[in-house]
């Protein structure tokens, strides 16, 4: 039963009185009897923990003795009475024990709660810290808690705004007045200690003179005003801070097994050399979005991932930090965007970043011993970095104060001029420009020689594309470390433009061919848009127009035969092994071979297509290849978790006014939820097991019984089948397969695999499996293996490997060709399952297979 104590409706002021005083008597029983309780437990441990202490001191300050015991009473009232668990046993915000207060790790330009007021209780590991988790006087507030979290829970599941809040708490209290509920969200946000850690600045849209508040009105000459612009400045300490302590049991385990992820931006040369000590590496990104469809404002969050989070993690939204968010009807400079968040992440460098990450051991709860968690505190210190930053061509125009796209020395990795189209009239940056004149690396050198002719200059000068010293400057070399995106630069910008040549060149006839191939493919449940019609590519989202060129561009090309003329099909190869590489590789020398296809496709890119369409878009693939080398696969520093962050804050969007504050104050009541939620430990990517027993279906089974048992007997040696216990699906780390017998599959097709087999010449096969099944401890599964074919996919292309030697290898190493009228059945080990794959339909039987390489990136 709950014990909520009613709410006495119009009673007198002596009632209220007594009311008070009964309720202040319970406290002082419960806290009595917590005390009794606390003594009990925890004299074994202390004990414990003080032999091993030289002199039984702790801190140089107190020494545990029965005296101390007795006085406890005196020492800690029923207000600091506090319930924690062993993970933020340590959670305290104290000047004197590390940086997290002013002189360590708050930010220069916000000013938000240290926490100085708190006086330590005779000793400092007693004090109450507001940041605890579970900062919770009884089991009556527990209960209290869990019902607050539940609302809460309703209110962003639901999507309401401030007003619908206050509305929805009124009725919640008029149904049951003697609930004792919050009677606004603001009470609500109160009772569950959300913190709102971020600091507006208001200033005119016009002018830039500093406001007071939004609806304020600069008295500047300008008649027509426009509305104000926000930027808002959220503490990086605490940001960083929560996303360390959420994931630390990870960045341990990457820590030690960062070398079985070669692909990653850990291994890349970059991170590599740099001296560090107990790193955050910081991955910045930014990019604009109109707050809604009819609005002529537009937000620009400054978002932040970190590197030591072993990927696909550290890119889902509760590890996607906010550092800053600017909105306004004009676009933002420089300097607005990120100037403040560059001094907070200089100050951070210059200190590093304390952070208490609480007890190591989960298993040990400390509701009774919060009073000695100073035994059990771990307290580490950060060096603070950054790897790199990261947006579109617009956006990186704007943060690196160079020429935008559209002008000359738009490229931020060399010198290379740009003509003008005669034409068209913009400016193209062709191969053979690059070629005949060589341009030089643009570095952090010439870059300061430009700042320093612009400094001397009485004219407006743009020496090299240079507009400006870019704040960024001060924490990142802008030609290393502000990296091209692959998500822009190839799927949404030059893939449409290949595309868009193609279909110019296909009847109508042709084009309904190549829709009915593309629907008739299916994909792993994983893949949550699937390519369709191609005349309608210009309406796919990003992670369709990556599946349509990572697994069916080339077969697709292939498929329509005559349609294309055949140097489209050949030339297009090139662009696609060197993409395809860079995005996720595990070798280094992979990387390094690609740079001949790349500069072999611009080479014959203008006798395929017009010269006009050679654009910076075109021009900066040549340099991809120097980036992975630098910063790892493509696939882990673009723009995707960026534009799936932006989606997600646009929907906290309210109304129409000051909408940058309503999305930061939404923002902090998710990350408030976020940090209730289970935390992620490294068993996530050692789990190996079967389940959903329920979900199998036994029609399916029964079709293919007697074959089973055949392979039961010859893999086993024996028949007996009391132990086995049939299954549909099968986790493997982040990874989930499906079979022919799981009953919710729809038309996914994520039984679809490879295995390991030591018998194939290839070392793999390709298949499906049938069922999963659990048998002497062990997990197994039974396959329809397919006879592998001696067919090469590359015979099919008109390429000349006397150009590039590795040309036909590099296209089978991606598709191969196995006979689906020839099929046997066998079981594997579930530790034979590689990866999956997606079965394209090629000529008569044969089916095409093509490996998919990094199912996890982000959708």
């Amino acid at each position: 039963m709950e014990n909520i104590i009613p709410r006495v409706p119009n009673c007198s002021s002596v009632n209220v009185r007594m009311f008070d005083h009964n309720k202040k008597q319970q406290q002082r029983s419960r806290s009595f009897k917590y005390r009794e309780s606390l003594r009990a437990k925890c004299a074994h441990i202390i004990k414990k923990n003080l032999a091993a202490i030289p002199g039984g001191c702790i801190n140089n300050q107190l020494t545990y003795n029965r005296n101390y015991m007795e006085h406890f009473d005196d020492i800690v009232t029923n207000d600091e009475i506090i319930n924690v668990t062993y993970d933020h046993a340590y959670d305290l915000d104290l000047s004197h024990t590390n940086n997290d207060s002013s002189e360590g790790g708050r930010d220069d330009d916000i000013e938000l709660d240290s926490h100085e007021d708190i006086e330590p209780v005779k000793d400092f590991f007693i004090a109450e810290s507001p940041s605890l988790e579970n900062n919770i006087d009884s089991e009556d507030d527990d209960t209290s808690n869990k019902k607050y979290l539940q609302i809460l829970e309703f209110i962003r599941d639901a999507n309401l705004d401030k007003a619908s809040t206050d509305r929805l708490m009124r009725l919640l209290n008029n149904v049951n007045e003697y609930a004792g509920l919050p009677r606004t969200g603001r009470e609500l946000w109160h009772e569950l200690g959300v913190e709102f850690n971020y600091r507006t600045f208001i200033s005119c849209t016009k002018c830039n003179k500093d406001l007071l508040k939004f609806g304020d009105k600069c008295n500047c000459i300008e008649t027509n005003h426009l509305m104000n612009t926000e930027f808002v400045l959220f503490s990086l300490a605490d940001e960083i801070r929560r996303v360390v302590k959420n994931n630390i049991d990870l960045i341990e385990f990457f820590r030690i097994h960062k070398a079985e992820f070669p692909y990653d931006i850990v291994n890349g040369d970059l991170y590599v050399n740099r001296i560090k000590n107990n790193p955050i590496t910081l991955i910045l990104g930014s990019d604009g979005k109109p707050t809604f469809k009819s609005s002529k404002t537009s937000a620009w969050p400054v978002l932040c991932t970190i590197a030591e989070i072993p990927p696909p993690i550290r890119d889902y939204q509760q590890n996607v930090m906010l550092f800053g968010l600017y909105h306004s009807p004009v676009g933002p400079t420089a300097e607005s965007l990120l100037g403040k968040i560059v001094k907070a992440i200089e100050r951070l460098r210059r200190t590093g970043l304390t952070i208490d990450l609480g007890a190591r051991d989960n298993s040990i709860t400390l509701k009774m011993m919060n009073l000695f968690i100073f035994f059990f505190a771990r307290i580490q210190t950060f060096d603070v970095h950054v790897q790199l930053i990261v947006g579109d061509f617009p956006a990186r125009s704007k943060f690196n104060l160079l020429s935008g796209h559209a002008g000359y020395f738009a490229c931020s990795r060399c010198l290379i001029n740009g003509v003008r189209c005669k034409a068209h009239q913009h400016i193209l940056y062709t191969w053979l420009e690059y070629r005949t004149k060589c341009p030089v690396e643009r570095t952090d050198e010439n870059m300061h020689i430009s700042f320093d002719l612009i400094e001397t200059s009485r004219k407006t000068i743009r020496p090299n594309g240079v507009i400006g010293k870019s704040p960024l400057c001060s924490i990142l070399s802008i030609p290393k470390q502000s990296v091209f995106d692959y998500f822009h630069t190839c799927l949404k910008v030059h893939l449409p433009v290949l595309i868009s040549k193609w279909v110019k060149l296909l009847s109508k006839v042709d084009l309904n061919k190549a829709d009915i191939y593309l629907s008739g493919i299916l994909y792993p449940h994983s893949f949550n848009r699937h390519p369709k019609k191609l005349s309608m590519f210009d309406q796919w989202k990003a992670s369709q127009m990556r599946t349509f060129f990572l697994y069916v561009s080339l077969p697709l090309l292939i498929h329509l035969g005559k349609c294309l003329p055949s140097a489209v099909a050949a030339h297009f190869s090139l662009f696609y092994i060197y993409i395809r590489t860079l995005i996720f590789f595990y070798n280094r020398s992979d990387v390094l071979a690609m740079r001949p296809f790349i500069e072999c496709y611009l080479e014959q890119f203008s006798l395929i297509y017009d010269e006009c369409n050679e654009l910076l878009s075109t021009h900066v693939h040549v340099h991809l290849w120097e980036q992975c080398l630098q910063h790892g696969a493509l696939a882990f520093h673009s723009m995707f978790v960026i534009e799936s962050s932006l989606n997600h804050l646009a929907k906290m969007v309210h109304g129409t006014v000051s909408l940058g504050e309503q999305i930061s104050f939404w923002y902090s009541i998710d990350r408030y939820l976020q940090s209730k939620k289970k935390k992620r430990t490294s068993n996530i990517f050692l789990q190996n097991h079967l389940f959903d027993y329920e979900f199998f279906d036994q029609r399916l089974a029964q079709q293919y019984e007697k074959q089973f048992f055949d392979n039961f007997y010859q893999f086993f040696g024996h028949t007996n089948r009391s132990d086995i216990r049939f299954s549909s699906r099968f986790r493997c780390g982040l990874c989930v397969f499906h079979s022919l017998a799981y009953n919710l599959r729809k038309k996914s097709a994520s039984f679809r695999v490879c295995v390991y087999n030591s018998v194939c010449s290839k070392l793999f096969c390709f298949g499906e499996v049938i069922f999963f099944f659990h048998y002497q401890n062990n997990e197994f599964f039974f396959f329809k293996q397919m006879l592998c074919s001696t067919s090469l996919y590359s015979k099919h292309l008109a390429i000349d490997d006397r150009i590039i030697p590795s040309w036909s290898d590099r296209i089978d190493q991606y598709f191969y060709t196995v006979d689906s009228s020839s099929i046997s059945f066998l079981i594997y080990p579930c530790s034979s399952l590689l990866r999956k794959c997606i079965f394209i339909p090629f000529e008569g039987n044969e089916i095409l297979c093509t490996n998919i390489d990094h199912e996890l990136e982000h959708d």
